[in-house]
Order: structure tokens, then sequence, then C-alpha cells
């Protein structure tokens, strides 16, 4: 409530006291109407206006309180929606940082994977499919070798003498149309002219090795024979060997071209760009076919030492003969 406000129900308190004092005054006998009816009409005019001013206090005080009350709940809805959106905020915030947060550690193991997996060395699928051709290779080796040494010697052993002449007359045609069957052939690992030339190496067939009647000349007949038999087989084996090993050779070297074929620019250049990992798969691969050649090499070093002893063991023996003949 104003100080107005309150100076007025004052005042009106002392003059509605002084008012009482007068009527019960003037009340007594003699006193004149007039002066009631002045004294009530001031009391009535007193208590409407007093009641005409509580009324607007209280009309007034209820609308500042509805004021006060409408804005206060303003005041507290606007700290709510600010406090909500301050959440808001923050949580997309989070959010936003979550999100940068998983992206780039998504980026970094993709970078990683990239880095550990992404390089499989210099022409890698060339390597395989040439390592592909080499395993086919040596898959088929052993077969191509034994086919080819039971092609010539089954040329070259006859049942009896019937057999000897057909086989004779097939090996005469053969020597007369091998101009091509040279050991270039074998060198080249080319199967039929290699089987050619090696038939014609290996000699006509030999007459059917005959028991003998048991005496000691036809029993050294007999030896002899089946000597150069074996000298000779040991020859068709090792030809026949060296022949099936080129191919072998040839599918190796084919895949050593990828490296160095250009005298290796494009593999040092790749090399150079590549990773940990490409360069170690490179050296790997390297290595193996090292390992391989090497071991190739050490094979047909062998065959050929044995071809070579064969030689020299038929020649030596060749020249015994000579010297027992002459003496």
């Amino acid at each position: 409530m104003s100080k107005a406000g309150l100076r007025i129900v004052v005042g009106t308190t002392l003059a509605l006291m002084a008012a009482g004092t007068s009527a019960l005054a003037q009340s007594c006998s003699g006193v004149e109407g007039r002066v009631n009816a002045r004294t009530s009409a001031l009391q009535t005019a007193l208590t409407s206006h007093i009641t005409a001013r509580t009324s607007a206090l209280v009309a007034q005080e209820t609308l500042q309180r509805s004021q006060l009350l409408s804005a206060l709940r303003v005041f507290t809805r606007q700290l709510s929606l600010s406090s909500e959106q301050e959440a808001n905020a923050t949580d997309a915030a989070q959010m936003a940082l979550a999100n940068v947060i998983v992206e780039d550690s998504v980026s970094r193991q993709l970078h990683e994977a990239v880095t550990d997996y992404g390089n499989t060395g210099h022409a890698a699928c060339e390597l395989v499919e040439a390592g592909a051709t080499v395993a086919t290779a040596l898959e088929n080796y052993t077969a191509t070798r034994a086919a080819m040494v039971a092609a010539v010697m089954d040329r070259r052993v006859p049942a009896d003498e019937g057999e000897f002449r057909d086989m004779m007359a097939e090996w005469s045609n053969l020597v007369r149309e091998a101009d091509d069957a040279t050991i270039q052939a074998v060198l080249e690992g080319d199967a039929a002219a290699a089987e050619a030339f090696i038939a014609v190496v290996a000699g006509p067939p030999r007459f059917p090795v005959e028991a003998g009647s048991g005496s000691v000349l036809s029993q050294m007949d007999r030896v002899d024979a089946l000597s150069d038999e074996a000298r000779n087989s040991a020859a068709v084996f090792a030809l026949s060997d060296l022949a099936s090993t080129q191919g072998l050779r040839v599918a190796l070297e084919e895949m050593s071209d990828i490296w160095v074929g250009d005298g290796g620019e494009e593999w040092a250049a790749r090399m150079a760009a590549s990773s940990e990992r490409a360069v170690l798969l490179d050296t790997a691969r390297i290595e193996a076919h090292n390992i391989a050649m090497s071991a190739l090499e050490l094979k047909q070093g062998v065959t050929q030492e044995l071809a070579l002893s064969v030689f020299a063991l038929t020649y030596i023996d060749n020249l015994r003969k000579a010297q027992a003949a002459e003496e």
C-alpha cells in the first residue's frame, strides 16, 4: 500500500472517532435534529469513501500482484528456455566433438591400413601369374622327363628280331627327318624336338641280347652289351632331365624379367616410393626366386656331371677295348 493510501485510512479513522463522540453528544435532549442528520450524512460519506478507496487499493494490489506473477512466469520461462538452449548447445557441441574424434580415428586407421596393407610390392599380379607358371612347370617336370625317357627307350629295346627290324626302320626315318633336332632344342625345352634329338643321340635299337650258350665268351659279350645299354640309358636320362628342366628354367627367367627386364629401373623407382612392407615383400620374393634358381642350377649341374661321367666312362672303356684289341 502506498503512503497516500495509508494517510487516507488514518485520517478516516480519526474522523470516525470524532464523529462517534459528537453523535453521542448530539443525541442528548435539546440538540437539534439537523445536527444529527448532518452527522449521519458525514458518516455515510466517509464510509462510502473508505469503501471505494479500499476497493481501489485492493484492485490495484491484485493487478500489481498479477503483473508481478506474470513477469515472474515470463522470467522463469526465459530462464528455462535459456537453460534448455544452453543444454542443447552443449549436447550439440559434445556430439560434434565426438563425431570429429570418431572420424579422425577412422581416418587414421584407414591411413595406417593403407600404409600397412595397401602396397603389395612391384607387379604383384604379374608375379602371381609367373609363380603359377613356375609351379605348373615344376609339377610337369617329373612326368615330362619320365615320358621322354620311356618314349626313347621303348624304341630301342625290341623283344625279338622282327621287332628289331621295325624299330631300325623307324629310327632310320627319324634320322633322315631330324634336321631340326639339335642340342638347341634340348636347351630351349622343346619336348618334341628334344625327344627326337635324344633318340638320334641314343643310337639305333640294339639287337635283342641273347642268353648265350653259357660259355665264358658268350657271357662276356652279354656283359658288354648290357654295360653299353646301361651307359646309353644314363645318357638318355641325363638329356631328358636337362630338356625337362629347361621349361622350369625358362619360367624362372621370365619371372626374373619382371624385376630386371628394363634394367631394374621401374622396380627401383617403385621401391623408392613404397612402404617398408612392400620392400620386405619384394625382398622375400626375390630371395625365394634366387633360391629356386640356385637349386635348379645345382640340379642341372649334377645331371651334367652325370652325363660327363658316363661319357668319360664310355670313352675310357672304348680306349681300353682298343688297346686290348691291338695287343
